[in-house]
């Protein structure tokens, strides 16, 4: 059986709060910016109110999963790797979330933290 990322510690997480009305810009952020590195992307509601979301990216060498369970204006990204066998350099990583957040900072009155 493949090992899964999501049972391992983050490499990096970035907390994200973002104004409601600005949700589809933060998403087409998103979207842009797993275009622009060759991530697969998936964004889904995680209720049927449509509040909360679960928003999937991976590549060959990197996942990222954000979630925003307890709060709509929060969401959580969190950096692993694909393979845990097979560790991506703290240099890609670094990339990544600079470049993530460069397209995020494009939201209007975003807030970006580095949690780890």
């Amino acid at each position: 059986m493949e090992r899964r990322s999501s049972f391992t510690t983050p490499k990096k997480t970035l907390g994200v709060v973002i104004d409601l009305d600005q949700r589809e810009k933060f998403f087409e952020q998103l979207k842009r910016f797993a275009n622009a590195h060759d991530f697969d992307i998936h964004i889904g509601p995680t209720t049927p109110a449509g509040d909360t979301f679960n928003i999937y990216m991976s590549r060959k060498d990197v996942i990222l999963i954000a979630n925003n369970p307890f709060h709509p204006r929060g969401y959580d990204i969190a950096f692993y790797d694909k393979d845990p066998a097979i560790p991506v350099s703290e240099e890609v990583i670094d990339s990544l979330m600079s470049d993530l957040k460069r397209f995020i900072s494009e939201v209007p009155n975003v807030t970006i933290n580095e949690e780890k």
